[in-house]
């Protein structure tokens, strides 16, 4: 079994105002993850997704808790989003590519792409 958590009182963000009255540093998110796993008894990831920047990778907080192992990622928006995953720290993404050119960039550097909200305009209408 795995742990899912997504934290949303422990969202890490330098771009989002509404998050200004807490803050958490990344040691806290990957530390709060990893009380959480461990109290249900599993295994877990945490994953590190701010908007259009990798920057919080870097962080000295951000490397394994217990059994929490931190993913790097991007919360990709350049007409629409996109949830990037598995990416070297320091490595950032070009902006303004399209969909076919990030799935080319991200997948070349091993990592993943998820459509996420407001996806329509990422993955088109059906």
């Amino acid at each position: 079994m795995a742990c899912a958590l997504q934290p949303r009182a422990l969202s890490y963000s330098t771009d989002n105002a509404g998050w200004e009255l807490f803050k958490p540093t990344v040691a806290q998110v990957v530390e709060h993850a990893a009380q959480v796993c461990a109290a249900m008894g599993v295994e877990g990831a945490v994953t590190l997704t701010d908007h259009n920047t990798i920057e919080g990778c870097s962080d000295p907080g951000f490397a394994p808790v217990g059994s929490v192992v931190p993913i790097c990622g991007d919360e990709y928006s350049s007409g629409g989003h996109a949830g990037v995953l598995g990416l070297e720290p320091g490595v950032p993404i070009a902006s303004g590519l399209s969909k076919e050119a990030l799935v080319a960039e991200v997948n070349s550097r091993g990592g993943i792409v998820i459509a996420k909200p407001p996806a329509r305009r990422l993955v088109g209408d059906r």
